[in-house]
């Protein structure tokens, strides 16, 4: 069992999460409330998450995953959306939040391979915790490339490759 605590660029927090793969029973944490805990207070908003996954999708696409802020669109010609409602930074409170978004994006995941892409471009706006959950949940046996980018205004750029 491993509990992880990233603090890093988003990029190299997937590539921890694609290292440590979603085999390994692993506790990802996030930092909420400028400490490492979850939070306890009963009166939490639950997030939720919206996302539609056309039936045909070619075999390169980008992925925008807006979760703590609004990503920036990227000028591909193919683009699917994972976004949550109420994009802001602390939206994953508790162990609880983080299973939900787990469940939605693998399930985002899942029909995004069903409809045919294989090599994806991941522009993300995420949490620590979710990041780290991003690159656990990209099963590289499944994509045949998976590339990460980063915002640097004003533009996208490449950051590296996970598979």
């Amino acid at each position: 069992h491993l509990t992880i605590a990233g603090f890093a660029p988003i990029p190299m927090l997937m590539k921890l999460g694609a290292l440590v793969g979603d085999k390994t029973d692993a506790t990802v944490l996030d930092l909420p409330s400028e400490r490492w805990l979850w939070d306890k207070s009963p009166d939490c908003p639950v997030p939720e998450f919206t996302f539609e996954v056309p039936e045909k999708l070619p075999r390169e696409v980008a992925i925008v995953v807006s979760i703590s802020n609004n990503a920036t669109r990227p000028e591909a010609a193919n683009v699917v959306e994972f976004h949550a409602d109420a994009p802001g930074r602390g939206i994953i409170r508790t162990e609880g939040h983080l299973r939900i978004f787990r469940r939605d994006f693998n399930d985002f995941l899942l029909r995004v391979v069903r409809a045919g892409a294989r090599v994806i471009h991941v522009h993300p706006a995420t949490p620590l915790c979710a990041s780290v959950e991003i690159g656990r949940l990209l099963l590289l046996k499944i994509f045949e490339e998976v590339h990460v980018w980063e915002w640097r205004a004003p533009t996208w750029r490449p950051a590296l490759r996970l598979k």
